[in-house]
């Protein structure tokens, strides 16, 4: 017997394929993550922004080391769930374990491809300027997770990655019942891929329910988050050892039976600090938010009636955590407004009150602006082969522009198509396009 919601099938923007089949030693889902690992959208990450805005800094996380940590928490947690998936749930497949950890590990590498240039700034800056141009569509607003989708299922102007409808599904956090009351601007997706991600949903029988691979994957996201967010402030310097020990302490009260040796956190941090080093907080924290984890998810793994059918786990998950009051965030089940509003205070109370940061965020909104300008005015014109940006840009890029202008559905995705260009920037090649556009000192005399 085969699970409806972990669907093989490969999907584009373009429709729902068959299978791929012949596959020597590596399992559907794996190359999912092979699709993911080798494509640029991947290794462009490791030149974006996580959380420090700081680009003469190798020390602070990048989307790319964040995507790294989120797969490898996320492995751990699948690898837990899919255990004692047998203990209550029948017509489990053979290797079905497998195929669930290599569906979250790909989910999780995936999670963040969407992201815009200079971290969550640059998703706000370009969730703003789409504001403005399509408005009333509130669907087609910029936001990160729906770009994912997008990146994964290609566009009039992107070619796909031909994955799994399982993988897509499993990247999309807000398709679930308990944001209905937001579907207009949470619907998971663009109305662009509406069509598709309908077949996808029918195919995977998940409707508006949300992936149980999504559960992991966000959970994950949210422990690498906060453990990573704590060490770089910490080593940065952007947080106090007081301020430090307060939210450390409120962490480990999710977890009162959990040993952190015989030392208290003031002692840790002393002696972290005389070390220059703040691994051993990370591993900490780490090991107390996944065994939170690995608790809820025991929770729910006993409230299914032994017998029950693998197939019904999606609804399953959906009702359980629902009722938890946590967004559908696994991690947040048993104490939600706490360890949620721990995670909000690392960046707002501390990350973003640094003056160097608050400066590059500035400069970072100043930049996307520009190019969005320059970009509006140039890329959709009808002669846009003659302007100044199109030359200026890669020859791929150039290619994907004009295969954009001779699709039919070009002028309803013209301003998506912008805010994929730029969102599809690093950091530092955003920076330099706008120094050769803006800054009369790049200037070369011959």
């Amino acid at each position: 017997m085969t699970i409806k919601w972990m669907s093989e099938k490969r999907v584009t923007f373009k429709g729902i394929e068959a299978s791929q089949t012949g596959l020597i030693d590596r399992s559907t889902f794996l190359r999912d993550y092979g699709s993911i690992i080798y494509r640029s959208q991947f290794r462009r990450q490791s030149f974006k922004t996580q959380v420090f805005l700081n680009p003469e800094l190798d020390f602070p996380r990048t989307r790319l080391t964040h995507a790294i940590e989120v797969e490898q928490v996320g492995r751990q947690l699948a690898r837990y769930f899919a255990g004692k998936i047998p203990e209550r749930f029948s017509n489990v497949p053979d290797g079905f374990a497998r195929d669930f950890e290599d569906l979250v590990a790909a989910a999780s590498l995936a999670h963040d491809i969407g992201q815009a240039p200079f971290g969550h700034k640059g998703e706000t800056v370009l969730n703003e300027l789409m504001k403005d141009r399509v408005k009333g569509q509130e669907t087609n607003h910029f936001e990160a997770n729906k770009q994912n989708v997008r990146i994964l299922l290609g566009s009039i102007a992107r070619q796909p990655f031909g994955v799994t409808c399982a993988l897509v599904d499993a990247v999309m956090k807000y398709k679930a019942s308990s944001f209905e009351s937001e579907a207009k601007k949470y619907p998971g997706h663009y109305c662009h891929e509406k069509g598709i991600v309908t077949q996808i949903f029918e195919e995977n029988n998940t409707l508006r329910l949300r992936h149980p691979a999504c559960y992991i994957m966000e959970a994950a996201d949210d422990i690498s988050y906060i453990s990573g967010d704590i060490q770089d402030a910490l080593k940065l310097g952007l947080i106090t050892e007081g301020a430090a020990e307060n939210i450390l302490t409120n962490i480990q009260r999710l977890n009162p039976d959990f040993s952190f040796v015989s030392q208290t956190w003031a002692a840790i941090l002393r002696e972290c600090q005389s070390e220059n080093d703040y691994a051993k907080v990370l591993t900490y924290v780490l090991r107390s938010l996944v065994k939170s984890c690995r608790t809820n998810l025991e929770g729910f793994i006993q409230s299914v009636s032994k017998g029950t059918d693998i197939n019904e786990l999606p609804a399953l998950m959906d009702r359980y955590f629902s009722e938890k009051k946590c967004d559908l965030n696994i991690l947040y089940a048993n104490h939600s407004e706490n360890l949620k509003e721990t995670k909000k205070r690392i960046y707002k109370d501390h990350i973003l009150m640094d003056s160097e940061i608050a400066r590059n965020e500035i400069l970072a909104e100043k930049v996307i602006r520009d190019l969005w300008n320059a970009a509006s005015e140039s890329l959709l014109k009808k002669d846009f082969e003659k302007q100044g940006l199109f030359k200026l840009m890669p020859v791929h890029v150039q290619n994907h522009i004009k295969a954009a202008h001779q699709n039919q559905d070009y002028e309803s995705q013209k301003y998506q198509i912008v805010a994929d260009y730029i969102s599809g920037m690093t950091d530092r090649y955003a920076i330099s396009i706008w120094r050769k556009i803006f800054d009369p000192s790049t200037l070369k005399f011959t």
